[in-house]
């Protein structure tokens, strides 16, 4: 008898089902996947947006999963745009170009927040979806519009963000995926129909431009040599002294996409740690190495910071020790409040390589020191 015919191709629409929910922690603490803007032109009938497809180191990223299930780690089901409303159907192309130049084809999924992107498997038996180790260098994502339909190529046509709506150069994204088991990034957890396994939806914002003075800094932490760590804290009732570390990291070990500047061999002359509004009024000095540094208190509508100054630290041999000294006492959850699941992390920015050319910093990385973590269990 003739052999039986092969499989169909995965339906990278059909084979969805619903979920019990998602984990939609935001995408700089909880996931290693990234989407970057990388240019965008007009041609004879189109308008085209290209986008970097890449992943952070391990390091980078904090746990946001479910039980003993990764988020870090995992994989990539579809990536989503804010788009806005009616411009779905002048969507005249889209693909993946991976970094051996192979082309993904993408099916294109029409929601009121915007459009996802979904890869289609180029083999029969391959899932619709990319694990973090099918991608060791940067992929590129490519848009088309119908150029009557959108020409500006400034911005990417999208609806006002939902984390910063007064910045009109600022666009939401997410990069959806299924858990995989923490340690094989290979293996899901679960099944993609399993309804009681929450899915991963991490979320992001794509800077195209900013209508602020200040739009020079670079902020790609994996590239920056320097990293702040949380250290320790002592009290003796009176005053609570917390300890955090810049270390050097050295160049970066995990491929990165090219940016405008080159922040590899940055200084760092300041940090800006951002802590608990009842808490910044109450540091009262700062050290580095025992020395005292000069510092500033400053604060938005929705969060407060130190910013410490005149560091200029370019040793690569040791850390240096920053000293950050509160009346009374105080613990490490009530200084900083930003968290990632249930560990609590202190949010910072190190600002450094100054040009006195443009009076700016180039390079202002945004990190995150773990002051408290919490793990999942490890069964489910």
């Amino acid at each position: 008898p003739p052999p039986p015919p092969p499989p169909p191709w995965p339906n990278p629409i059909k084979d969805k089902f619903p979920k019990c929910d998602c984990i939609s922690a935001f995408i700089r603490e909880a996931s290693r996947w990234r989407l970057d803007f990388n240019q965008a032109f007009v041609g004879d009938f189109e308008t085209t947006f290209v986008f970097d497809v890449f992943l952070i180191p391990p390091s980078e990223c904090w746990e946001t999963s479910y039980r003993n299930g990764s988020c870090c780690a995992q994989t990539l089901d579809n990536i989503a745009l804010s788009l806005q409303s009616g411009l779905f159907n002048f969507i005249s192309n889209s693909y993946l170009t991976t970094d051996t130049g192979t082309v993904i084809k993408l099916v294109r999924e029409n929601s009121a927040w915007g459009v996802k992107f979904i890869p289609v498997a180029t083999e029969r038996n391959q899932p619709n979806f990319l694990y973090v180790t099918n991608v060791t260098s940067t992929w590129l994502l490519t848009v088309s519009f119908l150029k009557e339909a959108w020409s500006n190529t400034k911005i990417w046509p999208c609806q006002a963000s939902r984390f910063t709506p007064e910045e009109p150069g600022n666009c939401d994204y997410m990069m959806n995926g299924y858990q995989t088991v923490r340690g094989n990034p290979l293996q899901l957890l679960g099944t993609p129909d399993d309804y009681n396994v929450p899915a991963c939806c991490p979320e992001g914002i794509i800077k195209f431009y900013s209508s602020k003075t200040d739009d020079c800094c670079v902020d790609n932490l994996p590239e920056n040599p320097f990293k702040l760590a949380y250290g320790s804290v002592v009290s003796n009732g009176q005053v609570t002294a917390f300890t955090f570390n810049i270390n050097f990291k050295g160049t970066p070990f995990f491929p990165v996409p090219p940016q405008p500047i080159d922040c590899t061999l940055s200084d760092v002359d300041q940090i800006q740690l951002f802590v608990d509004a009842l808490a910044v009024d109450r540091i009262t000095a700062v050290t580095v190495d025992g020395r005292s540094v000069d510092f500033v208190k400053d604060a938005d509508w929705y969060r407060a910071w130190i910013r410490i100054i005149n560091l200029h630290w370019v040793d690569t041999t040791r850390p240096a020790q920053v000293v950050v000294f509160v009346t009374g006492t105080l613990a490490p959850t009530e200084l900083c409040s930003a968290k990632a699941a249930t560990s609590v992390l202190c949010e910072y920015a190190l600002k450094g390589q100054y040009d006195t050319g443009i009076d700016e910093f180039l390079c202002c990385p945004f990190g995150t020191a773990a002051v408290q973590v919490n793990a999942c269990p490890a069964t489910l």
